[in-house]
């Protein structure tokens, strides 16, 4: 899973494509349609329709999206994005507000492969902080 190199040189992308295949999972961290780098604290002014081109252009074949401002809020996941992210016939793996089975089911339904379930899993076993 890569992430802020992948966005740091526009030939990069293509580059990491090249050299890993179908065993690349590109990470897009999303706030307000935008893709954010360094721990979420810059943004790199590509708007997430114009990543998810470049990533079909380059061959990418499944992304890791994160939902930044749901992440380990246990709000729910941003449907409305990963509607729009695999809306691109890439595979996703959704991160972000995933509290439950219901959620699951929704991102299934929007067509999400699998989602990463970090606070709303240790909740499911009774750990809290």
């Amino acid at each position: 899973v890569l992430g802020p190199s992948l966005w740091s040189d526009s030939g990069e992308l293509a580059t990491y494509v090249e050299a890993l295949g179908e065993q690349l999972v590109a990470a897009l961290d999303v706030r307000d349609g935008v893709l954010a780098v360094r721990g979420w604290l810059a943004t790199t002014g590509l708007a997430i329709d114009d990543a998810l081109q470049q990533c079909h252009d380059a061959g990418v074949t499944r992304l890791h999206v994160t939902a930044i401002a749901r992440d380990g809020t246990m709000s729910g996941p941003d449907l409305e994005l990963y509607r729009k992210v695999c809306a691109s016939g890439l595979k996703v793996v959704a991160a972000g507000g995933v509290r439950n089975d219901d959620d699951l089911a929704d991102l299934e339904k929007v067509g999400c492969e699998g989602a990463v379930m970090g606070v709303g899993f240790l909740a499911r076993l009774g750990i809290t902080f």
